[in-house]
């Protein structure tokens, strides 16, 4: 395959891996990439999304066979972590976190330090 407007032609049976981080970073797909924006997610703004530019499980035939058992497992630790818990920044927490440019999973450069404190005791029924 020929990459069109370049001289560069990709191999039959040449591996290639796509940088998912890169496409969900990418401003000319997701302005201001960085910023936390759930609404760009939503059921009115899932149509403005490009088809195959969001896929933290992969897509097509190969995608994630457990992609729904997973959300379920993050959805559920999540809401029971932030039930029992609430987290707060710290003096030394840097803000915007920086991540690290050159790994393939998203990880902080450096350290981002957060105060993790224990909330109330919940009681539902007297």
């Amino acid at each position: 395959y020929k990459v069109p407007d370049t001289d560069f032609t990709i191999e039959k049976g040449t591996q290639i891996l796509v940088s998912t981080r890169g496409l969900h970073n990418d401003p000319d797909l997701y302005p201001e990439p960085e910023k936390f924006i759930p609404e760009r997610f939503s059921k009115n703004n899932r149509i403005n999304i490009k088809p195959c530019t969001y896929m933290p499980f992969g897509e097509g035939q190969r995608a994630c066979i457990g992609q729904r058992f997973a959300k379920v497992v993050m959805k559920v630790g999540i809401s029971t972590f932030l039930r029992n818990y609430v987290i707060h920044s710290t003096p030394v927490t840097p803000y915007p976190v920086q991540f690290e440019p050159k790994n393939m999973l998203t990880t902080e450069l450096g350290f981002c330090r957060l105060r993790v404190e224990q909330r109330g005791q919940f009681r539902f029924f007297s």
